[in-house]
């Protein structure tokens, strides 16, 4: 709903004359992402779901630079492997 972009920039004392909503926040990123050619680790969603994104993604922005894709599906055993891979990545 975009209330928590708007209390971090008031944290910041920046001022946002309207809400803006956490996906729109996100294909920005994702376009300074590409453009750039910086890392980006997805994780969540279903299995498949994350990649399907990223396809969809990808076409509105240009090719990403995908450091890793994790669904969100994991058990505490694979947590640590999985917090060790997103550190490695450099995303």
């Amino acid at each position: 709903d975009g209330a928590g972009i708007l209390w971090a920039a008031e944290r910041q004392g920046e001022h946002v004359p309207e809400r803006v909503t956490g996906v729109d926040v996100t294909m920005e990123l994702f376009k300074v992402a590409a453009t750039h050619q910086i890392p980006v680790y997805c994780l969540g969603a279903a299995p498949g779901v994350a990649k399907r994104a990223i396809d969809n993604v990808s076409a509105q922005v240009g090719a990403l630079n995908i450091a890793g894709i994790h669904d969100g599906f994991f058990d505490s055993a694979e947590e640590q492997e999985i917090i060790k891979s997103i550190a490695d990545s450099k995303a």
